[in-house]
């Protein structure tokens, strides 16, 4: 089943099994001003966009992808937390973090390019042309920002007395709809009774699985869910409404065993880090001239060893240009497209687990790998 399915929903016709694949660019705010200054330095380095890969349902709403943007970006909590809101009766979404107005989509070996992806309707859109094609494995980019903070700073050319004016002005306060205020109540009842009892939990607030009892982590797109569905309304299968005590009917509500391959890979990666870190020994065994009565040789009578000829790197090839030459498919290019490779002559510095990371399989990989070596042979050149 594909990340975040409801119990009933069949499994995802794409990416066996797995779902649509997301390719996110995510533009983040510029760091805060240091101590003292009014305004960003001219010389300040600007962030970089994060690229991040992930897999969704199709046949989930538009909160769901945006729960798997913030999860994806590992910003679910902390001082850094991303959050949103919808209103479930009339299917609105709105953000003081994210620039959801300004989000857009593009669908790849499509004609949908830049298009908004504001509300519920555009993801409609977005689903139906991503799913009506032949293709098993369809490609959607997400473009999304992160709104400034109030630290961001005023204009370069701005004088100081304008920016003196500009304070005193009165701030534009945000402020939240009934809908908002009334979802916000009710998680701070939420947290207030599901607070976590259990010594050997990590985690403060948890609601115990209904079949295992395990903690389940209440994360804040876990109580904006229930708080929602409360708000609605909402009438469980078994009859049950939801309310404090009762959740709604959906999967994140089960605890999951965690992915035992996950797991293995992180150790395998502590391992490699610690053997990279530590000291190498050479045990070296020279033969014994003296008793031999061989002499050993003066310095300057060392044999000189040629240095080996270093192997020559073909010219670089453009990712469509490798991927046709030596007839990897469009599914192998895309998930490449994604993970930024530019070409054979980056897959050089890639490692499997990096390939691993870009969703490719270990065929997928193999075949990969055959074409880079002969690309390396220089077959592109004849």
């Amino acid at each position: 089943m594909s990340q975040g399915a409801s119990p009933d929903e069949e499994e995802s016709r794409y990416n066996e099994g797995r779902g649509l694949l997301f390719s996110l660019e995510f533009t983040p705010v510029p760091p805060p001003l240091l101590p003292g200054e009014k305004k960003p330095r001219k010389n300040a380095r600007k962030l970089p966009p994060i690229k991040k890969t992930f897999y969704l349902h199709e046949d989930l709403e538009l909160n769901y992808l945006l729960h798997s943007v913030i999860k994806s970006l590992g910003r679910e909590e902390g001082e850094d937390q991303l959050t949103f809101s919808w209103n479930p009766r009339n299917g609105t979404y709105s953000s003081q973090d994210l620039d959801i107005d300004g989000m857009t989509y593009t669908v790849v070996r499509s004609q949908l390019k830049d298009m908004s992806l504001s509300n519920k309707s555009d993801y409609q859109i977005l689903l139906d042309e991503a799913t009506k094609k032949d293709s098993t494995a369809p490609l959607i980019k997400i473009f999304l920002s992160e709104l400034k903070n109030a630290n961001a700073g005023a204009d370069n050319d701005s004088s100081e007395e304008e920016d003196t004016q500009r304070k005193k002005k009165k701030k534009k306060v945000y402020e939240p709809s009934p809908e908002e205020i009334e979802q916000t109540e009710f998680i701070l009842k939420l947290q207030n009774e599901w607070k976590c009892e259990d010594k050997k939990c990590k985690r403060f607030i948890c609601f115990p699985d209904r079949t295992t009892g395990r903690c389940v982590h209440l994360t804040h797109f876990h109580l904006q869910t229930w708080a929602a569905a409360e708000q609605a309304k909402h009438i469980n299968k078994d009859g049950t409404p939801v309310d404090l005590q009762n959740p709604p009917d959906d999967k994140i509500f089960d605890y999951i065993e965690p992915d035992v391959e996950d797991e293995q890979l992180l150790r395998t990666r502590a391992q490699k880090a610690s053997t990279k870190d530590s000291n190498i020994t050479i045990n070296l065994t020279l033969p014994d001239t003296a008793n031999a009565g061989v002499p050993a040789p003066a310095p300057n009578q060392l044999q000189h060893i040629p240095a080996q000829p270093r192997r020559r790197i073909p010219p670089q090839l453009s990712l469509a240009t490798f991927c046709q030459r030596f007839n990897l498919g469009a599914h192998i290019q895309d998930k490449l497209d994604a993970y930024s490779v530019t070409g054979p002559q980056t897959l050089r510095h890639l490692s499997n687990d990096n390939l691993k990371e870009a969703t490719l399989n270990p065929a997928e990989i193999a075949d990969v790998r055959d074409a880079q070596d002969r690309w390396m042979a220089g077959e592109a050149e004849q």
